[in-house]
């Protein structure tokens, strides 16, 4: 329980601070606007991987969903998902599926 308590607070000033973000119109804040997406993605990851090797893949799972659910169109969250739906033995088709859509997208169009 605890483990998750801190993942979860890593990600937090990032969720606070995205409206913010958004809201701005100061070339400045370009900067961390282009950078609130991979950083907040690490935070999903490394709280993920914390729980994982706790074995808690119940909650690593959840963590992962988040990711997809923030970031649907990012491949690397759907990977995540897909990786731990694997290891409980679950169906993870759809994951793939969808990892392998987005990561053909981002090669197309040059992402």
């Amino acid at each position: 329980m605890q483990k998750q308590l801190y993942g979860r607070k890593a990600g937090e000033p990032f969720d606070a601070a995205k409206p913010l973000l958004e809201a701005s119109t100061d070339s400045d804040a370009e900067q961390y606007k282009s950078q609130f997406k991979p950083l907040r993605l690490q935070c999903h990851k490394l709280t993920g991987q914390i729980l994982a090797a706790s074995r808690d893949f119940a909650a690593c799972e959840t963590e992962f969903r988040a990711a997809t659910e923030n970031f649907p169109n990012e491949a690397g969250a759907w990977d995540m998902l897909a990786r731990i739906l694997d290891i409980q033995g679950k169906a993870a088709k759809a994951a793939k599926e969808k990892v392998e859509t987005l990561r053909k997208l981002n090669n197309a169009f040059g992402f």
